[in-house]
């Protein structure tokens, strides 16, 4: 799950330039280190707010974006829809996350706000 939300500004780079995701499924093997969802998190970040700031508003409102979902068909949208649907996407995969911490007995962390964890 950690090496997905990892990829995920990666993939979001891609719609802004390309019009369609890109990340390298290789990057969410299971064998992935922390230090290594962490690196591909920074590298994902820092390339996608430079896509972010270069992409006309003209293109983020109405360039396409497609993603080829085999047999469940096409997720066609505009570039700023598809990207918010997968920053949504990635919101929803951090909640999952905690939800695994904390099955796993490990402090949830602060979010959005306190978590009742780190709550005092």
């Amino acid at each position: 799950m950690a090496a997905q939300l990892g990829a995920q500004w990666e993939a979001i780079s891609g719609v802004l330039t390309a019009g369609v995701p890109a990340f390298n499924a290789h990057s969410m093997a299971g064998d992935i280190t922390k230090a290594q969802v962490l690196e591909n998190y920074d590298k994902g970040m820092d390339q996608l707010k430079k896509d972010a700031a270069a992409i006309s508003d003209e293109e983020w409102e109405n360039g396409k974006g497609v993603l080829d979902m085999g047999p469940a068909g096409k997720w066609e949208d505009t570039k700023s829809g598809m990207a918010w649907g997968f920053l949504f996407d990635a919101i929803h995969h951090r909640g999952q996350l905690t939800t695994y911490l904390r099955a796993m007995g490990a402090t949830v962390p602060s979010i959005y706000g306190p978590s009742a964890d780190t709550k005092q």
